[in-house]
């Protein structure tokens, strides 16, 4: 029979544990993005709601849940349909219904998208540091920092940039700007010439209350490793226990865990369980 382990045996286990993990658990997380041996990136179909397609060269097949997806791909979607595209663990495009997206490029830390037409929704959580580029057939916008960017395409000659986090910078033949969080940016080529001009943005809609809910539920399957707070003592528990913490479907969690110290027949060894805090940008204690 295990003998049961004092509160300063208990403190001891854990405090040699923390001090036992590498230094790189505490490093800022940076942007992991799945890649194929050759090194050139590779994203995911992460969620299909109704009818969509993949083109691949010439062949046109069901877009599915999980179907990896490379540079040249296209992804359209049906009437009432939708659909997410994982770029990597912290970048995603969402397209609303009849919607058609050019995968362009996926590189390790660039992504060329052209929005061909239709709603698109991109997004970036934080720490996400990818160069994007989102294209319509007259204007790129390019994000300059993590934040929600909705791009619509009416037609050959007309399209919209919503920011609804962050800022981005757009780029057209006539001229140069930034838009900022809460504006939008409306481009219309006409026979004699072309209008642009920047006005408040839109009340959101289904679509972008859709986003929004995943990019919570997103944000949260992160892990730790990606926590939005910096490292402060009153947010952080430690547990220990016999079993493994688990990353599982995209969820981390930990077995064990319970309101206080665990002590239990669990399978494995002695395992020190830390939950919540993060190790973000900048530092202090909070409460």
């Amino acid at each position: 029979m295990r003998a049961p382990m004092t509160k300063r045996t208990w403190l001891g286990v854990a405090t040699v544990a923390l001090l036992a993990m590498p230094a790189s658990l505490f490093a800022q997380p940076r942007r992991q993005t799945t890649s194929d041996n050759s090194g050139v990136g590779v994203a995911r179909v992460s969620m299909v709601a109704g009818d969509a397609s993949r083109r691949h060269g010439r062949d046109v097949t069901s877009a599915e849940s999980g179907m990896p997806l490379v540079g040249g791909d296209s992804i359209f979607t049906g009437p009432a349909s939708r659909v997410e595209i994982r770029l990597d663990d912290s970048n995603f495009i969402r397209l609303d219904s009849s919607s058609e997206v050019l995968l362009k490029q996926l590189g390790q830390r660039a992504f060329q998208i052209n929005v061909v037409h239709g709603s698109v929704s991109y997004s970036m959580l934080k720490y996400g540091e990818a160069d994007v580029d989102l294209r319509t057939p007259n204007a790129n916008f390019v994000p300059q920092k993590d934040g929600v960017y909705r791009v619509e395409v009416m037609g050959p000659k007309e399209s919209k940039l919503i920011v609804r986090n962050g800022e981005a910078e757009v780029l057209t033949p006539q001229q140069n700007l930034h838009v900022k969080k809460g504006r939008s940016f409306v481009a219309r080529e006409y026979e004699h010439g072309a209008r642009q001009e920047v006005v408040s943005a839109p009340d959101k809609d289904a679509f972008d209350e859709w986003a929004q809910r995943r990019d919570k539920m997103m944000d949260e399957n992160r892990g730790p490793r990606y926590a939005r707070n910096p490292w402060y003592p009153g947010m952080v528990h430690v547990g220990v226990g016999y079993g493994y913490p688990y990353w599982a479907g995209g969820f981390w969690g930990d077995p064990l865990w319970g309101g206080y110290p665990y002590w239990g027949g669990f399978y494995g060894g002695p395992t020190v369980i830390v939950r919540g805090g993060g190790w973000g940008r900048g530092g202090g204690h909070r409460r």
